[in-house]
């Protein structure tokens, strides 16, 4: 036997028939506010409603997420959720003895920011040379000219580059126009004589799904920055973004590698390599909101990002004090093939670089990689290496990672000075800078393997040098020779009087050394003269005391 709102059991006991769940639960941020609301439950024995909310995973129906104890109409504002959180809610319908219905399906919202505070601090060193060029960016929706940002006059205080993605002539020179203009996800090369100091409220950019924000990309190199105002992991990104991107490079003076994207509110920007013509903007998932949406490209990450281990790492530093250090990796006997594009090595004081083999030669500015992973199926294998100093100062060289090539030899090879040189741990490699670039190979593999490449470490050319430059006491002059020939090396007087005869024969192709005494030598400007075959060398020689 049924009566509205009671059953009655076979044993003659009145029970109340238990409230149906509320429908329709929504809930949609309005300003500051949240706005609830669902279908009302049918039901002379209701008595109204008890709305849960967390910011976990669900709905909090122990009672410390309790919202509103009892609300009589099937909707509810709530003024007290906080900014960057996810809320979840449910809501159960009471009767008038006090029971509860099931929690309806859940309902749940982010409450996203509308203004965030940029506080951008950027520092350029002396601004005497390229590495104290930094990658410069602004959060948020903002659309303001490079020359409002940073103080002074152009071109004497400071200076600005944009890079637009062509494979020569891709950095632009500041021209004053709306290209240089600081956008969401954008950024550009800045130095100064001053700090850049930027303080401002400005909107946030919009979110896609209510989880997600974007900014456009090209195919090839991008300048990008992460417009909202919390760093997110790039394994994050990768996720959001289906996986397989490449990793982001910030540039202190060198380029490294990030595991996290940071905020633009500090005024940082990135490289990032896009390998993809079909993927024309970058998802970047807002940290607190929900799940990030997936790219159709794919669901699968595959992290890129930092030092990466299981890899022989060779790190490149100028000689001097806190100098920038310029790292590659390379990797043998790997399980697949796989390589990271290098950024661009204009303002770098020192750029160690990886030439792209032929089965992965790219066009243009994707010819040099900053990590390389190859299978290695024969007796080793040899890394093509390009070195540029921009000061052409001399360059420190260190292996680190050598236990992962335990059982095998590994030896830097300088095959314009006919040099070879067997890395080991804790110890440094010297080599003279050079703005052209220097030809570098790293050959690992057998004991056989690495002799073999040694022994083919000619040089390719003539060549003559002398150091140090000026000479107080003794200088060493270095020539190369690609062939064996008859050579004479001989220093002569800004008169042209020969006045020592340095060396003299036949010699064997290689790298060979004299040393310079002072001993007898007036101060003044000198010239070496190198005669090798039917070519002849000089150079200037400074004498002081």
């Amino acid at each position: 036997i049924e009566e509205e709102g009671w059953t009655i059991n076979d044993g003659g006991l009145a029970e109340r028939t238990p409230l149906s769940a509320p429908s329709g639960l929504t809930a949609t941020v309005e300003g500051r506010e949240i706005s609830l609301s669902w279908s009302a439950v049918t039901s002379e024995d209701l008595a109204g409603y008890r709305l849960y909310r967390s910011a976990g995973q669900s709905p909090d129906t122990s009672g410390t997420g309790l919202t509103e104890d009892l609300v009589s109409a099937a909707a509810f504002t709530d003024s007290t959720a906080t900014e960057n959180r996810t809320y979840r809610y449910g809501v159960t319908a009471v009767d008038t003895a006090g029971n509860e219905s099931v929690l309806s399906e859940e309902a749940s919202v982010f409450r996203y920011p509308s203004q965030i505070q940029a506080e951008v601090s950027r520092s350029f060193g002396d601004a005497a040379g390229p590495g104290d060029y930094r990658l410069v960016a602004l959060p948020g929706e903002t659309s303001r000219p490079v020359e409002d940002v940073v103080s002074g006059e152009a071109g004497s205080e400071w200076q600005a580059y944009r890079d637009d993605g062509s494979q020569d002539d891709f950095l632009q020179k500041y021209d004053g126009s709306e290209r240089f203009t600081f956008k969401p996800g954008n950024g550009f090369w800045v130095t100064a004589t001053s700090d850049l100091a930027f303080e401002d409220s400005v909107s946030t950019v919009s979110l896609q799904g209510d989880s997600a924000a974007t900014i456009t990309l090209r195919e090839g190199w991008n300048v990008i920055s992460n417009p909202i105002d919390k760093a997110v992991e790039w394994s994050r990104v990768e996720q959001a973004n289906g996986g397989s991107l490449q990793p982001i490079w910030s540039f202190q003076g060198a380029f490294s590698q990030d595991d996290s994207l940071g905020s633009a509110v500090s005024g940082r920007g990135y490289y990032l390599f896009n390998g993809s013509a079909d993927r024309t903007e970058l998802l970047i998932p807002y940290p607190g909101s929900p799940s990030s949406p997936t790219s159709k490209t794919g669901s699968r990450a595959s992290s890129t990002t930092g030092q990466e281990a299981n890899l022989l790492s060779l790190s490149a530093t100028p000689v001097g004090p806190d100098g920038p250090t310029s790292t590659v990796q390379v990797g043998v006997q790997s399980e697949t093939s796989r390589s990271v594009v290098a950024p661009p090595s204009r303002f770098e004081a020192v750029s160690l670089r990886i030439k792209a083999g032929e089965e992965e030669q790219q066009k243009g500015r994707s010819g040099f990689l900053m990590t390389e992973r190859r299978k290695g199926d024969g007796d080793g294998e040899t890394f093509h290496l390009r070195l540029k100093s921009q000061e052409s100062v001399p360059v420190s060289l260190t292996a680190s990672g050598l236990g992962e090539t335990e059982g095998q030899s590994v030896a830097l090879l300088h095959p314009s000075a006919g040099k070879t040189y067997r890395l080991r741990a804790d110890e440094t490699v010297q080599i003279e800078g050079s703005q052209d670039g220097t030809a570098l190979k790293l050959a690992v593999g057998t004991e056989g393997y690495v002799d073999e490449q040694a022994d083919q470490v000619i040089p390719d050319e003539v060549t003559l040098t002398s150091y140090p430059n000026p000479v107080q006491k003794q200088a060493t002059v270095e020539y190369t020779l690609p062939e064996q020939t008859d050579v004479r090396v001989a220093l002569y007087d800004v008169l042209g009087r020969r006045v020592a005869t340095l060396e003299e024969g036949s010699k064997q192709a290689g790298r060979h050394q004299i040393q310079l005494e002072r001993t007898g030598l007036s101060s003044g400007v000198y010239f070496g003269r190198l005669e090798a075959g039917n070519q002849t060398l000089t150079q200037k020689i400074t004498v002081v005391r």
